[in-house]
Order: C-alpha cells, then structure tokens, then sequence
C-alpha cells in the first residue's frame, strides 16, 4: 500500500463519514446514516494506523513485524465494522464481546509486534519468540473469557487473571532471556523462576476458584 493509496482512503472515508455525519443530523431518526459515519471514521483510523507497517514492509528486518502490524490492524477493522453493522443487518448482538476482543487486540497485539521485531536479531531470537507465544496464549485466555466462560461453567474472572498472568510472566522471561548471555548466574536463575512462579501463580488461582466454587 503506497502513501497516495493510504492519504486517498484516509480522505475518501472522513468525506464519507462528514457526509454521513451532515445527513444524520439533517434526519435525525435515520440510523443507517449513522452507522456509516462510524464505518467512514472507523476505515479512516484503520488506513492511519496502516501507514507506518506499509513503509516498514520494505526493510526486511522490520518485515515480519510489520505484517504482524496490518494483520492486526485488518483484523481490528473488520471486527469493528461487525460491531457497527451486525445488529442492523442480521439482529446479532454481542456489542461487549466484539468491543473487548478488539480492546483486547491491541492490549496483546501491541507486544507482540515489539517482540517480533526483536526476534528479527540473532541475540533477541530466543526472547522475541517467547515473548509472541506467550502474547498469543494470553490473547486465546482473553477470548476464553470474553466468549466462553458460559460454556466452560467457570468464572470468568479467573480466566482474566489467568490470561493477565501468563501475558506478565512472558515479559519477564523474555526480559530474563536478552540479559542471560551477558548477565551473571544469578540472572540466569530468572529463566527458571519465571516458569516456576507462573506454574504456581496459576495453580493457585484455580486452587482458590474451585474451593469457591464448592
């Protein structure tokens, strides 16, 4: 995606949402109107926020994590107009559910794109990588909790604290596992401790759901 491409979406959607916009206030009880301001707006921030992953798509270091970058971008774009055309085309509401998965994106997507790239460099591979899985298993906790947890017949808050857990301690091995080469052996114990404290943490959030629950 070329900056003329970007700047021509970027300015075709605010003069469809500032039409939509004038035409809403003109017939206030037009809802679809409405929703195709926010479609405008929403396609707008989305090409915005494409912009700096398109100019770093042409450095290979930078590649991977700029690809990340759009994914999540695209991903959040699509969501978000589900969250504003769903309910008017199909009747499906899920307005909280589709707003904390996008919410939720940038909290674990965010990271992981910061990770990606320093796994681009031989001495941040290790950590990098760690750093993604473990973005990837909080982001599939958060999803747990926001979708699930009727169906798992657990409280949603444990699977929050769980997914918030994991997402912690990943930046804490990752962090660990840049400075070990380099550090002294008392840093290289870190590398241990994490697991362990993440292995206990999580043993004792659902230790303490399942003694509430009985």
């Amino acid at each position: 995606m070329t900056r003329q491409t970007i700047l021509r979406t970027i300015l075709w959607s605010l003069a469809v949402a500032a039409a939509a916009g004038v035409l809403s206030v003109l017939f206030a009880e037009n809802d679809i109107l409405t929703r195709v301001m926010l479609t405008g707006l929403t396609t707008a921030a989305a090409a915005l926020l494409s912009a700096p992953f398109s100019f770093l798509l042409d450095r290979v270091v930078t590649r991977r994590a700029a690809l990340l970058g759009l994914s999540l971008v695209t991903v959040s774009w699509f969501l978000t107009l589900l969250l504003i055309w769903a309910a008017a085309i199909s009747g499906f509401r899920a307005d909280f559910e589709l707003a904390a998965t996008i919410g939720m994106i940038a909290v674990a997507g965010v990271p992981a794109i910061l990770f990606l790239q320093v796994a681009a460099f031989d001495r941040g591979r290790v950590a990098g990588w760690t750093g993604v899985i473990s973005c990837a298993i909080s982001y599939v906790g958060f999803l747990a909790a926001i979708w699930l947890y009727n169906y798992l017949g657990v409280n949603d808050d444990d699977i929050w604290i769980t997914a918030w857990t994991t997402g912690g301690h990943g930046v804490l091995l990752s962090a660990a596992l840049v400075r070990a080469p380099r550090g002294n052996w008392w840093r290289r114990i870190n590398i241990i401790a994490v697991p362990v404290s993440l292995a206990y943490s999580t043993l004792l959030i659902w230790r303490v759901a399942t003694q509430t629950q009985e």
